[in-house]
């Protein structure tokens, strides 16, 4: 080896011990914080590392995808489809209450539609775009209490920002990964994210972002007029429900025992708020 190989070689593996610990520590400082309750300040880090514009327009990309492939078979809801304009009511409401949360979606262009499939999902991607499908509604006998559990769900998961926090802590994560695949000719990671990788409708979130998801959703379900008590009886059918459903909202939303327990709690918090709604 030339000593000009040599001190390419020493100069590469410098730089890959030194970008190395970069990124340790910066995973152990975020870890640290969490622990010492400083989790807002490691969120902060962690999604400061994704572009908020251009997840936007990420989602944006995404769903008008997924419309037009709803409409060109046809399973694309009609302006005049009552079930339609029953979650846009619902998610008018919702939204009033949840851009309180975060500033910039008060400034979001929502959009609300409903694809006609058996599959029982949903979804609010960043941006606020809305899509029900038909299935969770019509399968599981969804009531206009639980069908706002959900959307208040998933509203949450949006103007918390829990796609940019997934997204950022994967970004870190990888990075380790994608400087080796430079390295050693392995292909470059770097645009893993946005090169198809990130199918935002189907992302799953953390155990704390559902904790924080439910607790929320269930908050601004409330003072938009509906029953938190929606919640729980939401999640019992789902843990029941038939094989003929294809859940794939329970997929990426397990309702296990311990979630059912906090929601149990959230319910509790958030009732008076429900009362006091109808007092109105």
């Amino acid at each position: 080896m030339t000593m000009k190989n040599r001190w390419t070689s020493g100069y590469l593996w410098d730089y890959a011990v030194l970008t190395s610990c970069v990124v340790c520590a910066s995973l152990s400082f975020c870890g640290f914080a969490a622990a010492q309750g400083n989790s807002s300040f490691a969120s902060y880090v962690v999604r400061s590392l994704v572009s908020a514009e251009r997840l936007e327009k990420e989602a944006t990309l995404q769903y008008e995808f997924i419309k037009k492939a709803a409409q060109k078979d046809g399973k694309l809801a009609p302006p005049e489809s009552t079930q339609l304009t029953l979650i846009r009511e619902i998610s008018k409401k919702i939204i009033s209450q949840a851009v309180r949360l975060n500033s910039r979606a008060a400034r979001w262009h929502w959009e609300v539609n409903l694809i006609a499939a058996n599959e029982a999902n949903a979804f609010c991607m960043p941006g606020g775009k809305i899509i029900v499908f038909t299935g969770l509604i019509n399968s599981l006998h969804l009531s206009v209490d639980e069908v706002a559990v959900v959307i208040g769900h998933e509203v949450a998961h949006a103007v918390l920002e829990h796609t940019r926090d997934q997204l950022g802590k994967e970004a870190l994560t990888n990075t380790l990964s994608g400087l080796a695949s430079s390295l050693f000719g392995m292909g470059n990671l770097g645009d893993a994210i946005w090169g198809g990788g990130a199918k935002l409708a189907s992302l799953k979130f953390s155990r704390d972002d559902e904790y924080e998801a439910d607790a929320f959703g269930l908050e601004i379900a409330a003072r938009s007029g509906y029953d938190p008590r929606s919640g729980l009886t939401l999640f019992k059918k789902l843990q029941i429900a038939s094989n003929g459903v294809m859940a794939s909202w329970l997929s990426t939303h397990p309702a296990n025992d311990k979630r059912i327990v906090q929601m149990e709690k959230r319910i509790t918090e958030t009732l008076p708020l429900y009362l006091e709604f109808s007092k109105k």
